[in-house]
């Protein structure tokens, strides 16, 4: 009889602990997803020529800015999600790229692009020194955008010459200091399992790389 009082009194307490151990995993709360904030969408300026998008990411571009290249034969139009200066301008006819250009300038969209800026730049390459554009005289163009999705990040999409007339259109181009420049662009492609659009108008002048 002791032998099964004491084996009773061993189980109540068993089961009572489980219980117990029951209730306090139930009354423990459970830990809420984290939630994900979604970027705010850019906004478009009044002076926008147009965009750049990749994916669910978009700048609109407030200037532009066009480089010959005679000895590199190279047309390079760069855009810019904001206003360049004249120290600017004095910096790109140099040559020395887009990269000093965009320092301390505003981010288009922080919460796509927290401390970084981007752009992005057409090059059209020739085969032969020109006084106009001829596409008979193009060898490949060059869509770069740097920094779309990544600070780092580096985006190059070709199109050959015969292509180049579907989406970049009434171009006018005199290849002379100040010489007029006209274009329009309208690409529409995947790029990267990703659909990309470049769609903009600029007219500007046309500058020599010093």
């Amino acid at each position: 009889m002791k032998i099964l009082k004491i084996t009773f009194i061993l189980m109540m307490s068993y089961t009572m602990m489980m219980c117990g151990s029951k209730k306090e995993m139930k009354k423990s709360p459970e830990p809420k997803p984290v939630q994900e904030t979604k970027p705010v969408e850019t906004v478009k300026p009044a002076d926008s020529i147009g965009y750049i998008s990749h994916g669910s990411r978009k700048f609109y571009i407030q200037t532009g800015y066009v480089l010959y290249d005679e000895k590199g034969k190279r047309i390079s139009i760069f855009v810019f999600p904001f206003k360049i200066t004249d120290q600017d301008r004095t910096e790109l006819k140099k040559g020395h790229g887009a990269w000093k250009v965009k320092k301390d300038k505003p981010s288009p969209n922080k919460s796509l692009w927290p401390d970084w800026i981007p752009y992005a730049s057409l090059d059209l390459s020739l085969k032969n020194p020109a006084q106009k554009f001829h596409y008979k005289n193009l060898r490949v163009a060059n869509f770069y955008v740097n920094g779309m999705g990544k600070k780092t990040a580096n985006d190059n999409y070709n199109v050959q010459a015969k292509q180049l007339q579907e989406v970049v259109k009434n171009i006018q181009i005199e290849l002379k200091e100040g010489g007029k420049f006209n274009i329009s662009v309208d690409l529409q492609k995947e790029f990267s399992k990703k659909p990309l659009a470049w769609n903009f108008k600029l007219s500007s002048k046309v500058h020599l790389k010093k």
